[in-house]
């Protein structure tokens, strides 16, 4: 995964976290999928596409690959223009339900008691379920025996929740996901529009599965592009937003700026590599305050 040249001026980041997006992107450009496959050989096929080709290709296959765009460029796309007058959170009532009767007890955190259900796998969706498992709702995190783990991630996202795997594609999993979602409190899922719709987990379907238990139930649903518009139904990672919408480029002009060269770097990790030496080395306020404004700068 990361960020490639193609042909002419433009990038592409490619994101291969699972084998079958990784497949997908070497079948397009025609390499053999074989632990030996170096980078070298990656950013050599994609010479010979221009950044907009490569991306419509892979949408076309239903794979993980954007192009970079500045600012300006990502205003105007259609997907830009179609989200130019929507929030970024809709809050919206579901359904009626009677009003709880108050809680007494002796919580030491305001959320126990609190059933969540957490459906996401990558950074924002299980980020937070983290935050709610830390004020203490019970949190389960639902996975897939279909798919790999991601340790490096999970150890991260995954603190404070218990953890059980179902099989989305039997009916034994789906079943017992059924039951589960008949007792949560939240519903908290990341996948794209309409993929849990297709297996009878939409917002309604909960709806229906938590109506006859005296309280309501709250849906949390995020997607990488928005609820409307042409890409709304495209699969998409953090990763991928902000090198779409014009957040890498702006960070590395910025990063440039800073530091006063020319060299400018088109990964927000670089930037961060590069902060967080100095942050370590931190041990007084004051010199604390000083790198903490100047970071600021950087974006």
């Amino acid at each position: 995964m990361g960020i490639y040249r193609t042909k002419g001026d433009g990038y592409v980041r490619l994101h291969t976290n699972f084998p079958h997006h990784r497949k997908g992107l070497l079948d397009i450009l025609k390499i053999e999928d074989t632990p030996a496959v170096t980078r070298d050989q990656v950013q050599e096929a994609l010479l010979q596409w221009t950044a907009l080709d490569f991306e419509n290709a892979a949408q076309e296959k239903g794979i993980c690959a954007f192009a970079m765009r500045s600012f300006q460029e990502w205003d105007s796309t259609p997907q830009a223009k179609a989200l130019l007058n929507t929030p970024p959170l809709y809050i919206r009532k579901i359904a009626d339900v009677p009003v709880p009767e108050r809680m007494t007890s002796d919580f030491k955190h305001p959320l126990e008691g609190i059933k969540v259900l957490d459906l996401s796998r990558v950074l924002a969706g299980p980020v937070g379920g983290r935050i709610l498992a830390a004020h203490g709702a019970d949190v389960l995190l639902v996975t897939s025996p279909n798919l790999p783990p991601l340790p490096a991630l999970d150890a991260d996202t995954s603190r404070g929740k218990r953890t059980t795997q179902l099989d989305l594609t039997s009916k034994d999993g789906l079943e017992k996901l059924r039951e589960l979602a008949g007792e949560a409190d939240v519903f908290l899922q990341a996948y794209r529009p309409g993929a849990l719709e297709n297996k009878g987990f939409g917002v309604q379907d909960i709806v229906q599965l938590t109506k006859n238990r005296g309280r309501g139930v709250i849906c949390a649903n995020l997607c990488a592009w928005g609820w409307e518009g042409p890409w709304k139904d495209r699969r998409g990672f953090d990763s991928l937003v902000q090198t779409a919408s014009g957040l890498n480029i702006a960070e590395a002009e910025a990063y440039a700026k800073y530091t006063g060269t020319e060299d400018i770097p088109l990964s927000p990790t670089v930037v961060l590599k590069n902060l967080a030496p100095r942050l370590s080395r931190v041990r007084k306020i004051k010199k604390f305050k000083k790198i903490q404004k100047n970071a600021c700068k950087l974006f």
